[in-house]
């Protein structure tokens, strides 16, 4: 479904021109409030999306879609999940704004700058049905992220939460992209060298069998990363401890989108290799919760 008030293309462009206005208000005493009337209004537009989803309708709503350089495609739509997670974005980031005039964070302008952006990546993510372009929102999210970690952490330990941080989302990037690269060069393979990364159109070429799960683990690990899955979580320990609370907000958001990915893409476009691995990923998942547990016990939580 088409629709005429663009909810996904406001949701994005906000952002945008939030950053505009605290580049040129950086200098003033007028940026958190900018800041605080586009935050409000990046909400009250996800709001008004969620009211206007008809939720007897079965498939995408609010498309957008628009030719870019091929076989890069702005191709946006909205379902119920898509909805909820860009509400949940626009709803902490106006928290994260506020916080940071209870706070008196450092350089306020360029603070606001950086979540904004973290904010704009992560909505263009969620309404992407692109997979490189969620792929490539992903990786501005994730090196925003990184810079709010390195200008405004505020513990000794925050050059090892840094380096680890880098370790494990640097890998987890790359093995998302050598899993979208697969995926594009088998419709490539079946459509005369024609590229692309839609999920539509990646849904019609079903990749081979042995292809399909390497193409699973590769996805499933990248994302896995993010989520974090026992026993790839190593690196959020160091960063909920060393990071601040606005990290805390905005990254934990950051985190779902691992969970997301696997939601919009993987699992769709790799069913057989799911339905054979799916145990191991239950197994691993329920250790997981059980050494958060011991490790809460340990540490007298």
């Amino acid at each position: 479904m088409d629709s005429g008030y663009p909810f996904l293309a406001a949701l994005q462009l906000i952002p945008l021109i939030a950053i505009g206005l605290m580049l040129l208000l950086r200098n003033t005493r007028f940026g958190f409030e900018a800041a605080l009337l586009l935050a409000t209004l990046e909400l009250l537009v996800a709001v008004d999306m969620y009211h206007a989803l008809d939720i007897t309708v079965h498939g995408l709503q609010f498309v957008e879609r628009i030719e870019l350089l091929p076989p890069l495609v702005y191709h946006a739509g909205a379902d119920g999940l898509t909805v909820l997670f860009m509400l949940l974005t626009a709803l902490l980031t106006l928290m994260v704004v506020l916080y940071s005039r209870v706070r008196r964070v450092a350089d306020l302008a360029k603070f606001l700058t950086v979540i904004f952006a973290i904010e704009g990546s992560l909505q263009s993510l969620f309404a992407t049905q692109d997979f490189l372009w969620f792929t490539l929102s992903s990786a501005v999210e994730l090196i925003m992220v990184g810079y709010v970690l390195r200008g405004w952490a505020n513990a000794p330990q925050e050059d090892l939460a840094m380096q680890r941080y880098l370790q494990f989302m640097g890998t987890g990037l790359l093995l998302l992209f050598a899993g979208v690269f697969l995926l594009g060069w088998n419709y490539a393979q079946a459509n005369a060298g024609v590229w692309s990364f839609e999920l539509d159109r990646l849904l019609v070429e079903r990749l081979p069998g042995s292809v399909e799960v390497v193409v699973f683990f590769l996805l499933f690990y990248g994302l896995a990363i993010r989520i974090p899955l026992f026993p790839l979580h190593g690196w959020l320990p160091l960063i909920a401890e060393h990071g601040t609370v606005a990290v805390a907000g905005v990254f934990l958001l950051g985190l779902k989108t691992g969970v997301y990915g696997l939601l919009r893409f993987v699992f769709p476009l790799v069913p057989g290799a799911v339905q054979q691995w799916n145990e191991w990923v239950v197994a691993f998942a329920v250790v997981g919760i059980f050494y958060a547990a011991l490790l809460d016990r340990k540490s007298g939580v």
